[in-house]
Parts: structure tokens; sequence; C-alpha cells
């Protein structure tokens, strides 16, 4: 065999083998991301909504009011749908009305390093 050809092969090899073991790590972090990431942003999510919106009678909402068609006390928010795209990064739907005509939901994505959750941007969805 060609020497020329074999140190192809084994280069060939090594970068495949690299790709691989990539491709693993990145699989690993997504799944770390949707298991461990994806609560731990909608509980901080949850949490900067309530206290931003700190008001008496704040109703905390379990499920999306677009997708639950009962009538809704004002105020409320509501903090869910929250889905991992990408590895470390976390995207959740977050929505707040404070009167029947104030109010505004958006879709934020966070950048999430076990524990540290830095937000990317946010995409508005309505307001009003």
């Amino acid at each position: 065999m060609n020497p020329d050809r074999r140190t192809s092969s084994r280069r060939l090899l090594r970068w495949v083998a690299i790709a691989v073991v990539m491709l693993v790590f990145l699989l690993i972090g997504w799944s770390l991301t949707n298991r461990f990431g994806v609560p731990d942003v909608q509980e901080h999510v949850r949490d900067r909504l309530t206290i931003g919106l700190a008001r008496d009678g704040l109703i905390l909402l379990d499920q999306d009011p677009e997708a639950t068609k009962a009538p809704k006390r004002l105020p409320w928010c509501f903090a869910g749908n929250a889905s991992s795209p990408l590895p470390f990064v976390v995207a959740i739907d977050a929505a707040y009305a404070v009167a029947p005509t104030a109010g505004q939901r958006s879709r934020e994505y966070f950048l999430w390093l076990f524990g540290l959750k830095i937000h990317l941007r946010s995409r508005l969805v309505w307001t009003s």
C-alpha cells in the first residue's frame, strides 16, 4: 500500500472520529438542556413575570391563554410552552395582560449553561 494513501486514510478516520465525538457531545448537551434547562428557564421567566408585574390579584395561568378560550380575570401572566430548539438554547412563550387592551405576548430565547441563563432575544408575537 502506498504510504501517502495510508496517511490520507488515517487523516480521514481521525476527522470522522472527531465529528462523531462532537455529534455525541451536542446530543448529550441537547438532552441535558431538555431535561434540566427547560424547567429552569420556565421557573426563571415565571419569577421575572410575577416580580415585574407585582400587583394585587395577579393570576399566574397554568395553561396557554390563547389555547383556552375560557374568560380570564385580569391581570394575568403566563410562562410556558418551553422547548429546546438547539443544544443549550431554550425558547419559551411569555404573555401578560393587565387590562383588556394592555398586554403582550413574546417568544423569548435564552442561552442555558447549567444554571446560568442569558437572555438572547425576544420576538414579539402580539401587543395591545
